[in-house]
Formats: structure tokens, sequence, C-alpha cells
């Protein structure tokens, strides 16, 4: 689990959990953030957005959602824009940005950064 959680990690599970139980296992969100959004299964499995805590993350529970349990490189994600290059190229809408990418970031207001805190 990485993302804006407090102690992001690797966590044993069992089977089924939902996100709301990996954030818990992870200690729960960051302090100043929100759920807004989720990577089930690293970034090949797109974003699916925090209202779909209920869902069970298994391998054929996902495909309704047209995503997948993937790697289970869960990534959780708040609103909160961190100050980075990257971050400023999206903002700018920088030519050299995906527009697929550009499309997630502005439609879950949510920046996909690497961060050191």
């Amino acid at each position: 689990v990485s993302g804006r959680v407090q102690n992001p990690g690797i966590f044993l599970l069992p089977s089924g959990s939902t996100i709301l139980d990996i954030i818990d296992a992870a200690g729960g969100m960051k302090e100043g953030h929100i759920f807004k959004a989720y990577q089930p299964g690293g970034p090949s499995s797109g974003l699916l957005p925090a209202e779909l805590n209920d869902v069970p993350m298994d391998f054929d529970t996902l495909q309704p959602h047209d995503t997948f349990i993937g790697s289970a490189a869960v990534v959780i994600l708040s609103p909160v824009v961190a100050h980075s290059a990257w971050a400023e190229l999206a903002n700018r809408k920088a030519t050299n940005i995906s527009p697929i990418i550009k499309n997630i970031l502005f439609k879950f207001k949510v920046f996909i950064l690497v961060s050191t805190d």
C-alpha cells in the first residue's frame, strides 16, 4: 500500500477485503488528506473513485468495474496537490503529458506524484 496513508507498506489481508480495510491496515489516511480515489492493482489497473469503497478486492469482483487486482500494488490518492515539477507541468496542461493521463487527473482532481513525504 502506498500513497496518502499513515504507514505505507506491505500488509497481509484476507482476499475480499475492501479498500477501507486496506486503508485501516495502513493506519488510516495521512493527516490533512481525504480518500479520493485508488488504484486497486498498480498503474495498469486504472483508478476507482472513493465511492467504490465497498468492492471486495479480489480477482472476480473488480471485473464489473473494468479493473483488476493485478499486482495488488494499491495506491491511495487524495485531492491534495504536492508541489513538484510534474504537478506544475500538469497544471500548465503541458503538451508532453498523455491526454489519457490528463483526463484521469482532471476527472478525479488528483495528481499522482512521486513524493518523499
